[in-house]
C-alpha cells in the first residue's frame, strides 16, 4: 500500500476514534452543564416560592391545611403545572410532608444520594429514577429532571426540608440536542478540515519522495550505465597498453634483427679480416684495408638506417605546430613530395607523450599516403581548442588500406594502441572525391604524468 493510504486508513481510524471520544466526553460535560444551569435557576425559583412556607414547616413540623391548599392552587396554575407537574417536600426522616400526590405524603422512603447531598446544603439534578419506590407507586413512566432545593430557616438559617420537583424535560432535552448537535457538527468539520489538510501534506510529501525515489533510479541507472562506460575504456585502455607493449617488443626484436643480420655480419666479417691482414703482403694488405673499410661503411649505413627510424627530433619541448610542421617537413624532404599543412587554434607546448603520439601519427599517416597513394593530395591539418588536439591525414586514395606496411612498418594498427593509451580515438574514413582520411582527437589531459 502507498503511504498515502496507509496514512488515510490509520490517520482516519484514528481521528474518527479521537472524534468519537472526545465528542462523547464534551457532549456529556455539556449536558451535565446544562442540567447544573437549569437546576440552579430552577432552584432558585422554587426556593423563592417555598419561603413564605419554610417558617411554618420548621415550627410545626408540617405544613397548615390553608398552607397545602395555597400551595396547591400555586402549582395548579397553568404556567407552573406545565413545567413542574410534580412537588414533594422532604423531612430529615426521610417522610414526604407534602406531595402533589396525595398517595404518598405522609409515607416514607429510604434516601438517596441526591436527597442526602441537598440535606448536606447542595443544589442537586438528576433524571427520574423510574425504580425508586414512590415513583412506582405514581406510575411514573416518564422521566423528569428531578431538582433538590435545601429549604432553609429565615431566622436561623438552618436546612429544616428540602423540596423535590420535577420538571418537564421538552425544553432542556431541545436545549441539550442542539448543543450535541452542534458539538458534532464543529467536531465533524474540524476532523474533516485536520484530516484533509494532514493528508495533503502526506499526499505531498509522497509525491515528493515518488519523485525523489524516481530521480534517483534514473541517476542510479545513469551512474551504471557510466561505470560500464568506464568499463569499457579501461579494458580499451588496458588492451591498447597490451597491444602497445606487444609492438615495442616486436620492433625491439626487428630492431635487433636487422643489427645482427646486417652491420653485425658485416662488423663481424672485417674483424676476421683485420685478423689475417698481418699475414698478407703490402700490396694485398692495402687492397684488404680498402674492403674492410668498404664494409665498415657499409655497416655504418645501416646502422644510420635502422638509427633514422628509431631516433626523434628534439620535439619534448616544442610547440604542437611545430612539432606537425617538423614531421611534414621531414617526409617532404626524405621523399621530395609537397604536402598541404593547415593549422588553428592555440599553439602551445603540450605534454611530451602528445608530442610523440601526434609526431609518430603525422609521420605514420604520410608514409601510408606515400606507399599507398604515391603521395597524392597529401594534406595534414590540425587543431588545437577545448582541451583537446583533433589532427588528421588525407591522401588522394588508399591512406588506410593497409594497416602493417610492407616496409616493416609498425602500421596504423599500433597507431591506434598508443593513441587509445592517451585516452583518445583514431577514425578512418573516406573523403567525397575518393581519398582516404584517417584522424585522431586526443585530450590534453590524457599526457599528464600521473
Amino acid at each position: 500500500m502507498s503511504l498515502r493510504a496507509q496514512f488515510a486508513i490509520a490517520g482516519g481510524a484514528l481521528m474518527l476514534t479521537a472524534m468519537v471520544l472526545g465528542g462523547l466526553y464534551i457532549t456529556h460535560t455539556a449536558t451535565q452543564k446544562s442540567i447544573e444551569s437549569r437546576a440552579a435557576s430552577t432552584g432558585l425559583l422554587v426556593s423563592r416560592m417555598l419561603d413564605p412556607y419554610v417558617d411554618e414547616l420548621s415550627a410545626a413540623g408540617a405544613l397548615a391545611s390553608d398552607d397545602r391548599g395555597s400551595l396547591d392552587a400555586l402549582l395548579g396554575s397553568q404556567h407552573l403545572s406545565a413545567r413542574f407537574p410534580h412537588l414533594d417536600i422532604w423531612d430529615r426522616d426521610g417522610t414526604i410532608v407534602y406531595s402533589r400526590s396525595d398517595n404518598i405524603m405522609g409515607l416514607s422512603f429510604a434516601s438517596s444520594a441526591a436527597l442526602r447531598a441537598a440535606f448536606a446544603g447542595e443544589f442537586s439534578a438528576r433524571l427520574t429514577d423510574l425504580a425508586a419506590s414512590e415513583h412506582r407507586m405514581r406510575g411514573f413512566k416518564e422521566q423528569f429532571l428531578e431538582i433538590y432545593i435545601p429549604l432553609r430557616d429565615s431566622v436561623s438559617g438552618e436546612i429544616v426540608a428540602v423540596a423535590e420537583i420535577h420538571e418537564i424535560t421538552d425544553e432542556l432535552d431541545a436545549k441539550i440536542a442542539f448543543i450535541q448537535r452542534q458539538v458534532w457538527i464543529v467536531l465533524a468539520f474540524s476532523t474533516l478540515l485536520l484530516m484533509g489538510s494532514l493528508y495533503g501534506i502526506v499526499a505531498h510529501g509522497t509525491r515528493t519522495i515518488a519523485l525523489q525515489h524516481e530521480r534517483l533510479q534514473r541517476q542510479l541507472g545513469e551512474l551504471r550505465l557510466a561505470h560500464r562506460e568506464i568499463e569499457q575504456l579501461n579494458q580499451r585502455v588496458q588492451k591498447a597498453s597490451r597491444q602497445f607493449a606487444r609492438n615495442n617488443e616486436r620492433m625491439l626484436r626487428q630492431v635487433g634483427a636487422d643489427l645482427h643480420d646486417g652491420p653485425a655480419q658485416l662488423v663481424a666479417l672485417a674483424a676476421m679480416k683485420v685478423g689475417r691482414i698481418t699475414e698478407l703482403e703490402p700490396e694485398d694488405q692495402r687492397t684488404e684495408a680498402t674492403r674492410m673499410k668498404s664494409l665498415l661503411d657499409e655497416a655504418l649505413t645501416d646502422i644510420r638506417a635502422i638509427s633514422k627510424g628509431l631516433m626523434l627530433p628534439e620535439i619534448q619541448d616544442m610547440q604542437i605546430e611545430a612539432v606537425v610542421r617538423r614531421a611534414v617537413s621531414l617526409h617532404e624532404l626524405r621523399t621530395g613530395t609537397a604536402v598541404q599543412y593547415e593549422f588553428s587554434g592555440e599553439s602551445g607546448v603540450l605534454p611530451a607523450a602528445l608530442n610523440v603520439c601526434v609526431f609518430r601519427f603525422v609521420q605514420e599517416g604520410l608514409t601510408n599516403a606515400f606507399w599507398h597513394a604515391d603521395g597524392r593530395d597529401q594534406t595534414v591539418v590540425c587543431h588545437v581548442g577545448e582541451g583537446e588536439v583533433a589532427v588528421s591525414v588525407s591522401d588522394g586514395g588508399g591512406l588506410g588500406r593497409t594497416p602493417q606496411r610492407v616496409d616493416g612498418g609498425l602500421g596504423l594498427g599500433a597507431m591506434r594502441d598508443r593513441v587509445e593509451s592517451l585516452g583518445g580515438t583514431l577514425e578512418i574514413g573516406r573523403m567525397p572525391d575518393g581519398g582516404a582520411r584517417v584522424s585522431i582527437v586526443l585530450p590534453i589531459a590524457g599526457g599528464q604524468d600521473e
